[in-house]
């Protein structure tokens, strides 16, 4: 029995002796016979307990079976984002960036939302062109097609240089040039890079921020030379989110590195993972479970299993309803189930909960180690 098992036994040891006394305390008002005489229980037989006992101690059940099982590997990693879903924002046109909206990276935007105001000489120059060309069409109307197509190009130019409809609208209804202009951002996502900064000058089609898309991520986990044998890409996969024990699912490693981290033995794989409500962020530890060299054999739940320095054993519901442990001899031991090699066969039914409490009840009801009345 391992350290971590031993205030876990010694606790259960309580709550059943205070259920014991309960259930006296209950009894006796009713003249029913005591919990001792209840626990009916001889040499040759084991303990038995009726379905209140069993009810208050937790006792459960479940049935030996044949069923595949595999050995697992864990590997530890984090989430990160999928490099293949992200976007960068460039300014569309030369000028100095005189003020940001953005302020720091995970924070979300939405399409539309004001990015930043940039100064720009060139979408000023622009701007004066467009109600040139305005003003010159009303008051020739149509007559001079030459000022028609200005005004069109000139158009053109403001929505290439980031300018949208709305703005062009307004500058033809107020007439008056803007110097600093608003850019709004043409996609959603997360910011996951800030390029620049208030006061810096850019050119066209320098990066402003790069904006990432949430709703799929990969967890990227390190492997020791002693596992990577095991590793192969498009392998099935389980995962689970250390700070989100409700999310968990499947998945396959979609990469493998080619070759080690710098200046280490680890290679990094990763498993890309669906966050369709975004619950899911950059940055979570998590981990990869991955299961290998698949048989069937007869298994029973892991929680079943009782393992000291002598062995392993489990305790078992016979047909009669008495409980005996008895020692068996375990193979393959992985998250949820253990192999029986011997000791078990298909359909017996064995304890999954409350194994400690049975263990500390025939203790205290025999002053003996339930394994040395074994049956073996």
């Amino acid at each position: 029995m391992t350290a971590s098992l031993i205030p876990e036994k010694m606790t259960n040891r309580y709550l059943l002796i205070a259920l014991m006394g309960l259930l006296v305390s209950c009894g006796a008002k009713e003249h029913a016979p005591s919990m001792q005489d209840q626990m009916a229980m001889s040499e040759n037989k084991g303990l038995k307990l009726n379905a209140l006992q069993m009810q208050l101690a937790n006792i459960k059940t479940d049935t030996v079976r044949m069923d595949s099982i595999g050995t697992e590997k864990l590997f530890v990693g984090k989430t990160v984002i999928n490099e293949n879903t992200t976007q960068v924002v460039s300014s569309k046109v030369a000028g100095r960036i005189e003020k940001m909206y953005l302020k720091s990276t995970g924070d979300f935007v939405r399409k539309g939302d004001l990015l930043y105001e940039i100064y720009s000489e060139e979408l000023i120059s622009v701007q004066k062109e467009y109600l040139l060309a305005q003003e010159k069409k009303q008051k020739l109307g149509n007559y001079r097609n030459d000022y028609v197509d200005l005004l069109e190009t000139a158009k053109n130019k403001l929505l290439l240089y980031g300018m949208t409809p709305g703005q062009i609208a307004l500058l033809n209804e107020n007439t008056v040039v803007s110097d600093r202009v608003k850019v709004y951002s043409p996609v959603s996502g997360y910011i996951h890079k800030l390029k620049t900064e208030e006061g810096d000058y850019v050119m066209s089609g320098s990066p402003v921020v790069e904006l990432a898309d949430y709703s799929t991520l990969w967890i990227e986990a390190q492997v020791y030379p002693d596992d990577i044998q095991y590793v192969r890409g498009n392998s099935p996969v389980m995962y689970s989110i250390n700070a989100l024990p409700e999310i968990y699912g499947k998945g396959t490693i979609s990469f493998i590195s080619p070759e080690m981290e710098k200046n280490s033995t680890i290679m990094l794989i990763r498993v890309e993972i669906r966050n369709p409500q975004g619950k899911i962020k950059p940055g979570l530890m998590a981990e990869i479970k991955m299961t290998y060299d698949m048989k069937k054999a007869v298994v029973v739940p892991s929680n079943a299993v009782i393992t000291d320095s002598r062995g392993s054993s489990v305790w078992i519901l016979d047909s009669t309803g008495y409980f005996n442990i008895r020692m068996v001899a375990t193979g393959i031991k992985n998250s949820r189930s253990v192999e029986i090699i011997s000791g078990l066969k298909p359909g017996e039914q064995v304890v999954t909960s409350g194994v400690y409490l049975l263990n500390s009840e025939y203790i205290l009801k025999k002053g003996l180690d339930p394994m040395s009345g074994m049956n073996m």
